[in-house]
Parts: C-alpha cells; structure tokens; sequence
C-alpha cells in the first residue's frame, strides 16, 4: 500500500495521527455543544432565598462556567461548613435569608474556625469562599453589598515560605528529554515541563484537552475559573499562558506518540478530548500525576515525596527571582484576573515578553517547525 501511494510507513501513520486528531477535536466540540444544550438552568433566587438555594445557584453556575469538579467541591464544602455555623445562631429569625448575613456572622465564623484549631491557611481559603459567594450573588443583582469584602485573613505563618526547587536542580531534573522514543517517556517529558513551564495546578494539567492548547501560537488557554465569579466582565474569559521552548518540544514529540499509540483504537473507547492520556487511551488520572513527579524530583526537606506543587512553587520562585513582576507572576498563577489586561490585544505579548526574559526553560533555541493539530469544523 505504501508503495503504490508512494508514501513510506512513518508518513502514512502521521497523517493518519493528524486526521485522528481532528475527529477527536470535532467530538469534543460536539459534546460541549449538547452539554450546553441539555444543561438544567439553576432555581432562580433573590435577597431572601436561604442560603442553601444560594450556594446551589452559585455551584451550577460554576458548573456552567466548566470550573474543575475539584474547584466546586472545595466552594461546597466550605459553604456548608459556613451554613451549618450560622444556622443555630439564626433560630430567632425563622425566615431568615441572604440579606441577613453580615461581617459580624463571617468574623464570628472566623474566630469559631480558630477555636477548633484551624490553621490560618485553613481559614483563609474558607473566608476566601464565602467572600467570593456573596461576590457573585452582588454581581448577579441579587445582593446589594457583600458582607465579607472587608475582612482579611493573613495567611502566612510566621517564617513560612513555599518549598521550592533550586533552578539548577531543576535543570538537572528535568535536563534534555528531546531524545525520549517511546509514549509513556515522551509524555512523561511534556507533563513535567508542562507544569513548571506553565506552573499549573494538578487539576488544571489532568483537565487539559487538545482544545486548550495552540502549538501555533505556543500558549495554553484555560477557564478562569473561580476567580472570575464576582467579576461579571471575567465570567467568559480565557487565561492565557505562554509556553518556552522546552515545553514546546516535549509537547509536539508527545502528541506525535500520542498519535502513533492511538492510531489503531476504537475512538469510541478512548477520551476523545483529553490532552494527556494513558497507554489505554483514557484521560490521565490525579494519582499518576502525582506518581509520576514523585519519581521524578527528589523528595522534599522533610523526606515526604514531591507532588506537583512544588513545581508550581518553582515556576513562580524562579520568575520573581530574576526581576518579574510579581503581578504578572501571580496573574500567570491565576491568583489575580487577567480579564481586564486581555482586552488590550497586546497584553499576551507583553506578558509572553516577559515570560521569556525571565523563565530558565523559555529561551528559543532551533527547532524544528512545530505541528499544529488541525481544527476541526466547528471548533473555536
């Protein structure tokens, strides 16, 4: 058959890896548009609705806004935590709702949190939750005010500071993967330069789908997730993140093995979308992540094994460390929004500017001409 198409075999299974490509972006794209389509729209609720419908309308719309099941979990159990404090101390208005809340009742809920030995880190991301639910529940009308926008908790512990890898034991581990030949090392490489190079969280990099990233314009673009909830401008806004050369190379050798693996698969087996899949073709679990960085990076100061966070940490110790801005870092981190700098056009460029003045794996070298998966029809 290769003979007569005059085509060798490596080329006929690229471009059968590139036109798999394109029907796994295209089923994607249609499984997003028939979710949008049969979503249920949450109970609409006003000022005194109580505060179970409100924290339910908030998740759905979390939910809407394809926040990582992780990220909705966290608001729930934190808000339910702040309802079943407040409950008891409401019996002496039995048709108490929203707009009874104030910062009174998120102080108390603080100091109770502190009594039962919380650590501030704890509390922190508590009071972060409640403040960010009566954000949103302001920015969708129905609240005129938020209780919990004066209240600060400091977070640091006396002395703390984020574990993080030095740049040259980094460069060490992580070293010149361009040589890796199978699947399993090809995808291995991309994922770990993936999480410093972006400096992702853990559910952000197993969430990651063909779709969130352009090879072409060398970036990856997430949701923006919780931190657009309260801003009714960022509610649809993409972070965009640059990506060095490093992370780049170990990408296109992996979706080439990507390609090469899934070649032969039934498509209606496999997760169709997922960026990082296993051998079976299904989407990449937390935990192999997690194994993955543990054998990878040696263990930390006190002797537990590395988790992907400490890579994250790297990733912004390193940026500040050689004169970044810190707002930018933490934009690039996704703890400040970045809907406001994205609409000038320019801002990604900037932002990519610096990230390659400042990042150790962002520098060009010569490369070969990156692949850029096709776009199915439909796609965005």
């Amino acid at each position: 058959m290769s003979r007569e198409s005059g085509l060798d075999e490596p080329c006929l299974r690229s471009r059968l890896g590139l036109y798999i490509l394109v029907k796994l972006m295209a089923i994607e794209s249609q499984e997003r548009d028939f979710l949008r389509a049969t979503s249920k729209p949450p109970a609409p609720i006003n000022a005194a609705s109580n505060l179970e419908s409100g924290v339910e309308f908030f998740l759905s719309a979390l939910e809407a806004r394809g926040c990582a099941r992780s990220t909705t979990q966290a608001y729930r159990t934190d808000l339910s935590q702040f309802a079943l404090f407040l409950h008891p101390r409401m019996h002496r208005q039995p048709a108490w709702g929203l707009r009874d809340v104030t910062g009174d009742h998120v102080r108390q809920f603080i100091d109770d949190l502190g009594v039962r030995g919380c650590k501030l880190s704890t509390i922190g991301r508590k009071v972060a939750s409640v403040r960010s639910y009566f954000g949103f529940l302001c920015a969708v009308a129905v609240l005129g005010s938020n209780p919990a926008t004066a209240i600060n908790v400091s977070v640091k512990e006396k002395g703390s500071r984020p574990e993080s890898l030095g740049r040259d034991r980094l460069q060490q581990v992580l070293g010149d993967r361009s040589a890796v030949i199978d699947f399993r090392s090809a995808r291995n490489s991309a994922i770990l330069e993936v999480l410093y190079g972006a400096g992702l969280q853990l559910q952000q990099l197993v969430s990651l789908n063909l779709s969130s990233l352009s090879l072409k314009e060398r970036v990856i673009r997430l949701p923006q997730d919780h931190l657009a909830i309260g801003d009714p401008a960022a509610a649809d806004s993409i972070r965009t993140l640059p990506l060095g050369s490093k992370a780049m190379a170990a990408l296109n050798s992996y979706l080439m093995h990507r390609a090469d693996m899934l070649v032969d698969r039934d498509i209606n087996q496999i997760d169709a979308g997922a960026l990082f899949v296993n051998e079976r073709g299904l989407r990449l679990h937390r935990r192999s992540v997690q194994r993955l960085v543990a054998n990878a990076l040696p263990p930390r100061d006190d002797g537990t094994p590395s988790s992907p966070q400490l890579l994250r940490n790297s990733f912004a110790r390193h940026l500040l460390d050689i004169g970044a801005p810190a707002g930018s870092v933490q934009a690039m981190l996704g703890q400040t929004s970045l809907s406001i700098a994205q609409r000038d056009e320019s801002s990604i460029e900037e932002l990519r500017a610096m990230y390659n003045r400042a990042h150790p794996r962002a520098r060009r070298q010569a490369e070969p001409c990156d692949i850029e998966p096709p776009k199915a029809e439909g796609t965005d």
